[in-house]
Protein backbone atom coordinates (compact mmCIF):
# COMPACT_ATOMS: atom_id res chain seq x y z
CA UNK A 1 0.00 0.00 0.00
CA UNK A 2 1.21 3.32 -0.49
CA UNK A 3 0.61 6.62 1.44
CA UNK A 4 -1.39 9.17 -0.55
CA UNK A 5 -1.81 12.45 -0.17
CA UNK A 6 -5.07 14.53 -1.19
CA UNK A 7 -4.37 18.25 -0.53
CA UNK A 8 -6.87 20.78 -1.59
CA UNK A 9 -9.32 23.76 -1.31
CA UNK A 10 -12.73 23.92 -0.26
CA UNK A 11 -15.23 25.54 -2.63
CA UNK A 12 -17.76 28.51 -1.46
CA UNK A 13 -20.25 25.71 -0.74
CA UNK A 14 -17.65 23.49 1.14
CA UNK A 15 -16.43 26.49 3.30
CA UNK A 16 -20.23 27.30 4.43
CA UNK A 17 -21.21 23.71 5.31
CA UNK A 18 -17.90 23.69 7.28
CA UNK A 19 -18.82 26.65 9.36
CA UNK A 20 -22.30 25.98 9.62
CA UNK A 21 -22.28 22.29 10.50
CA UNK A 22 -20.77 20.71 13.55
CA UNK A 23 -19.71 17.47 11.87
CA UNK A 24 -16.65 15.69 12.67
CA UNK A 25 -14.45 16.28 9.12
CA UNK A 26 -11.95 13.45 10.87
CA UNK A 27 -14.84 10.64 11.58
CA UNK A 28 -16.17 11.36 8.17
CA UNK A 29 -12.30 10.79 5.87
CA UNK A 30 -12.22 7.53 8.51
CA UNK A 31 -15.75 5.82 7.72
CA UNK A 32 -15.02 7.12 3.99
CA UNK A 33 -11.99 5.26 4.46
CA UNK A 34 -13.32 2.04 6.19
CA UNK A 35 -15.94 1.27 3.50
CA UNK A 36 -13.00 0.47 0.82
CA UNK A 37 -10.97 -0.65 2.97
CA UNK A 38 -7.94 2.06 3.16
CA UNK A 39 -6.12 2.96 5.65
CA UNK A 40 -6.90 6.18 7.50
CA UNK A 41 -3.27 7.79 8.49
CA UNK A 42 -4.60 11.65 9.18
CA UNK A 43 -6.87 14.84 8.21
CA UNK A 44 -5.99 18.12 9.07
CA UNK A 45 -7.06 21.74 7.76
CA UNK A 46 -4.59 23.80 7.18
CA UNK A 47 -3.65 27.58 6.88
CA UNK A 48 -1.96 28.64 3.53
CA UNK A 49 -2.65 27.84 -0.44
CA UNK A 50 -4.80 24.96 0.41
CA UNK A 51 -6.82 23.78 2.91
CA UNK A 52 -6.68 20.94 3.74
CA UNK A 53 -4.30 17.70 4.05
CA UNK A 54 -5.56 13.99 4.17
CA UNK A 55 -3.65 11.24 4.11
CA UNK A 56 -4.32 7.27 3.64
CA UNK A 57 -2.78 4.25 3.34
CA UNK A 58 -3.90 2.68 -0.42
CA UNK A 59 -3.67 1.92 -3.97
CA UNK A 60 -4.15 4.07 -6.87
CA UNK A 61 -7.81 2.50 -7.78
CA UNK A 62 -9.33 3.73 -4.42
CA UNK A 63 -7.40 6.83 -4.36
CA UNK A 64 -8.66 7.77 -7.64
CA UNK A 65 -12.57 6.69 -6.65
CA UNK A 66 -12.62 8.86 -3.11
CA UNK A 67 -11.52 11.83 -5.31
CA UNK A 68 -13.94 11.19 -7.68
CA UNK A 69 -16.32 11.05 -5.05
CA UNK A 70 -15.52 14.25 -3.08
CA UNK A 71 -14.61 16.24 -5.99
CA UNK A 72 -18.67 15.35 -7.18
CA UNK A 73 -19.91 16.83 -4.13
CA UNK A 74 -19.37 20.60 -5.06
CA UNK A 75 -18.13 20.82 -1.88
CA UNK A 76 -14.12 21.10 -3.27
CA UNK A 77 -12.77 23.58 -5.93
CA UNK A 78 -9.17 21.21 -6.32
CA UNK A 79 -8.30 18.02 -5.10
CA UNK A 80 -5.03 16.51 -6.02
CA UNK A 81 -3.53 13.63 -5.37
CA UNK A 82 0.42 12.73 -4.59
CA UNK A 83 1.80 9.18 -3.69
CA UNK A 84 4.34 8.71 -1.42
CA UNK A 85 7.31 6.88 -3.48
CA UNK A 86 10.47 4.95 -2.47
CA UNK A 87 13.61 6.93 -3.75
CA UNK A 88 15.57 3.69 -3.07
CA UNK A 89 13.61 2.06 -5.25
CA UNK A 90 13.73 4.45 -8.28
CA UNK A 91 17.62 4.98 -7.96
CA UNK A 92 17.71 0.47 -8.17
CA UNK A 93 15.32 0.83 -11.42
CA UNK A 94 17.42 3.67 -12.68
CA UNK A 95 20.91 1.74 -12.07
CA UNK A 96 19.06 -1.41 -13.49
CA UNK A 97 17.89 0.57 -16.80
CA UNK A 98 21.00 2.48 -17.13
CA UNK A 99 22.74 -1.19 -17.14
CA UNK A 100 20.21 -2.69 -19.90
CA UNK A 101 19.65 0.65 -22.01
CA UNK A 102 21.29 1.48 -25.20
CA UNK A 103 20.34 5.36 -26.27
CA UNK A 104 19.81 6.40 -29.63
CA UNK A 105 22.70 8.22 -29.89
CA UNK A 106 24.91 5.22 -28.63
Amino acid sequence: MAKIYFIGTFSSQGVNGLMTSDTDRVAVVKETCDTIGVNFVSYDVVQGPFDFVAVVEGDAEQAIAMKGVVSMSGDFDQVHLCTSVSLDTIRNNVKKIMSAYTPPSG
